[in-house]
């Protein structure tokens, strides 16, 4: 009862969140929009010392807008209805949009922002979260950085499969007690009312689900005193001759739309899996005619028939009757078999993270057996 009681309030808390940030944004914006067409002088040139008192009021109404979109967003992934955009994307176009954009910012703190090491990769992002998370990034390294100073956005390969980009700071380092919960939601190194940082401690939280989302991980490096380092790692777009078999264990993909196929294709290569990629259940039939698989991952609604058409017929055949089955559909309910074995479930959008546990779960079970 106690635990019930506790999910009845987290989701009065959600809604309530939802619902005031909703209804904040609307004049928000229009409170915005008629201060910047004031301070652009679409009225006239204000006297020097109004307009001075107008751009702060502009700009703190556009860092009041982040905020609330923050909120938006930490509501959106916490009821899974976060959706992305996921194309082919160059990384050097990426990061030369990101430091145009944070400019005027380094700007107002007196920072120098400086692009080294890029790396001339694609990768298979949405284009507009990955902006939100290098701003993330550098907005925080550019209000921690003294005046003066310089921030860095550089890359490098840790191995020919990613790409690590990162932001450089030349803050105080993070503390030692505040690094575990760096990317936990509304963690802030200071929260007492006279911090001198702003911020609700959303922003690592969102950037963590956005890059795990994109089939990435974050992490950072800090030294007590000589700053921090942030840094994402991103999937690189393979290669026509990257994806041979090399002994892995060899997965297939059943999936129609392309940009998830891909992303599930990016997921479990990384993790080490050799995998086969299809987009109806016909080739899906042709490829397990000829190809022994350790496990598949299978969408239930398919251009030519449904999923579960497969299933049966996966289960009938001696060759695959214990092949272990991950369906990933957009369904809000499944109608489970009560006789089904070796079949996980999973709603999307799904994050790295839970395909692989499912999967490892899925292999160790049908291991046991």
């Amino acid at each position: 009862m106690d635990l019930t009681e506790h999910k009845r309030i987290e989701q009065m808390k959600d809604e309530f969140v939802s619902t005031v940030s909703h209804e904040l944004r609307t004049p928000l914006t229009s409170i915005s929009g008629a201060l910047g067409l004031i301070t652009g002088g679409a009225l006239g040139e204000p006297p020097a010392a109004i307009k001075q008192m107008l751009e702060i009021a502009h700009r703190n109404s556009l860092r009041l807008g982040y905020l609330i979109n923050d909120l938006l967003d930490m509501e959106k992934i916490t009821a899974g209805k976060m959706t992305f955009d996921m194309r082919e994307h160059s990384l050097q176009r990426l990061l030369d949009e990101a430091m145009a954009s944070n400019q005027a910012f380094a700007a107002h703190f007196g920072v120098n922002c400086a692009l080294r090491d890029s790396a001339s990769v694609n990768v298979w992002v949405d284009g507009v979260r990955l902006q939100q998370v290098l701003t993330n990034y550098l907005s925080n390294a550019i209000k921690y950085t003294p005046e003066g100073g310089e921030v860095t956005l550089h890359c490098s390969r840790p191995d020919e499969r990613h790409v690590r980009i990162s932001v450089t700071d030349q803050g105080p380092g993070i503390p030692l007690g505040f690094r575990d919960r760096v990317f936990e939601k509304f963690a802030q190194a200071d929260a007492s009312d006279s911090r001198q940082k702003g911020g609700t401690g959303l922003g690592l939280a969102i950037t963590k689900e956005f890059i795990e989302r994109m089939g990435g991980r974050v992490g950072f490096d800090t030294t007590d005193g000589q700053g921090t380092t942030f840094w994402c790692e991103l999937p690189v777009l393979e290669t026509p001759h990257s994806s041979t078999d090399q002994g892995q264990p060899r997965l297939l993909v059943i999936e129609d739309e392309p940009d998830t196929g891909r992303l599930l294709h990016l997921m479990l290569r990384d993790a080490g899996y050799a995998v086969d990629r299809v987009q109806s259940l016909h080739a899906a039939r042709s490829k397990l005619a000829t190809t022994r698989y350790e496990a598949m991952t299978l969408d239930l609604h398919l251009p030519d028939g449904s999923g579960r058409d497969l299933i049966d017929e996966v289960r009938r055949s001696p060759q695959t009757q214990s092949l272990p089955i991950i369906v990933i559909s957009a369904a809000s309910q499944f109608e489970r078999s009560p006789d089904e074995t070796n079949i996980t479930w999973l709603h999307k959008p799904i994050s790295a993270a839970q395909l692989l546990i499912a999967l490892t779960d899925t292999l160790e079970s049908a291991g046991r057996q």
